[in-house]
């Protein structure tokens, strides 16, 4: 434990707003920046996962839609970051935001991400929960198809 908040404290990124350009996105749900103005971590890439949501993975139905919705909002365009974890592949979690934005949740507005409940904590956990709902009220996206499968479950069949 005294190790880990070592790391945490070292890296200083803690409760942190990362800022950084949004140079490439690899799918839904993670993008790679360009950091900026971040006490030593200047034009250091940095890939990002969006916390607590989970988006279509490639090959699945609205995985390229949701894709391409995250690159029309941010790609090319200086974003920021609330930090909320790094994961065990070593990214970046956190609130991914664009101007007046958070991404994480115009993909649940939209139906192109779950709510993912297992890593979303109690200040996130009913907000998310209702954007999801919403869309799957108006079914939108992924909600369009009741026989939708989420991604972590089309990853244990891989």
């Amino acid at each position: 434990l005294i190790g880990l908040l070592f790391l945490v404290f070292t890296l200083g990124i803690f409760g942190e707003t990362i800022r950084g350009l949004c140079i490439s996105v690899a799918d839904g749900d993670t993008i790679t920046i360009m950091a900026d103005e971040n006490g030593g971590r200047e034009n250091k890439k940095m890939k990002i996962r969006l916390y607590a949501i989970d988006s279509p993975e490639g090959k699945q139905e609205f995985g390229l839609e949701a894709k391409k919705f995250v690159e029309k909002m941010v790609l090319n365009k200086r974003v920021e970051i609330d930090y909320k974890d790094t994961d065990q592949y070593g990214r970046i979690v956190g609130i991914l935001n664009y101007e007046q934005y958070s991404i994480n949740e115009e993909l649940l507005k939209n139906g192109l991400a779950w709510h993912y409940k297992q890593y979303s904590k109690k200040d996130y956990y009913n907000r998310y929960n209702d954007l999801e709902l919403k869309a799957r009220k108006k079914k939108i996206n992924i909600w369009s198809n009741k026989n939708s499968v989420a991604p972590w479950e089309f990853r244990k069949k891989k």
